[in-house]
């Protein structure tokens, strides 16, 4: 439609051809066929990121909701209203999980909102309001469908040991880690396998802005992991996490660094 002439741009059958096809044609309609609502709804239902094109007043609940349909993640370019809007944001977050970063905080606070993120993305728990990160049937549903999920779940949740039988299939292929820092600021890290250890380790120590040691580093590692503002050793477990009596448990969990394999 781009090369096409500008009174054939200008033809609403044309263009109504061009967008069922390609909803980005949108872009090289003639200006009043972006505001008409027929070019506009069949250029969104074919790819919701057309919703970029279309006006800002055109951006009505019927718009963006066939828009969400085909694109979650388009709810990005909603209207702040929208992106409060419960059906709007089901809508979303059942084609993509993700969406959820962009709802209203409210929506983020909504369970079933959440559940139908998760359910469709686990990792999207990261963009839940706190205390449904700490939710457990929300936590364990986003586990199910990645181990990695848990990275975003509360702190709570791996240390009660009342759930650790129900986490266990979700992070039975995976590495946690618990990291702890001198000021006392700790987090949790699940890690998919040998290979990611090492970007883990990395990434945690970029975000609580120590250094990290692996218990082989070489002499010039282990000054800078000495003159740290907190200590990270990597402890493989001779026996499995949960084959240990729950007395030793507590001490476990006091370690700098677990590693559960």
């Amino acid at each position: 439609l781009r090369f096409a002439a500008k009174e054939l741009r200008a033809d609403k059958e044309v263009a109504l051809a061009a967008v069922r096809q390609r909803g980005l044609a949108l872009a090289d309609c003639a200006k009043e066929l972006q505001y008409d609502r027929e070019v506009v709804l069949a250029a969104v239902a074919q790819n919701g990121w057309e919703l970029n094109y279309v006006p800002v007043k055109m951006r009505d609940k019927e718009v963006v909701l066939t828009a969400m349909a085909s694109r979650g993640d388009a709810l990005e370019m909603a209207p702040e209203a929208l992106r409060g809007d419960r059906e709007v944001v089901l809508t979303a977050v059942r084609q993509n999980g993700g969406a959820l970063e962009h709802a209203s905080m409210e929506l983020r606070s909504c369970k079933d909102v959440v559940l139908a993120a998760v359910m469709r993305d686990g990792e999207a728990l990261e963009h839940a309001a706190a205390e449904l990160q700490a939710d457990k049937d929300v936590a364990l549903e986003a586990g199910r469908q990645t181990g990695l999920a848990l990275n975003h779940a509360s702190q709570q949740f791996f240390v009660d040991a009342a759930l650790w039988q129900e986490v266990r299939p979700l992070v039975q292929d995976h590495w946690v880690f618990r990291v702890s820092t001198l000021s006392g600021s700790s987090c949790y890290v699940v890690a998919a396998g040998r290979h990611s250890v090492f970007n883990i380790l990395l990434d945690v120590s970029t975000k609580l802005d120590i250094y990290w040691g692996t218990g082989c580093y070489d002499s010039h590692e282990k000054f800078k992991l000495l003159r740290g503002s907190a200590e990270l050793q990597l402890y493989n477990a001779t026996v499995s996490w949960w084959d240990l009596p729950e007395s030793e448990k507590g001490t476990i969990i006091d370690l700098t660094l677990l590693v559960l394999i």
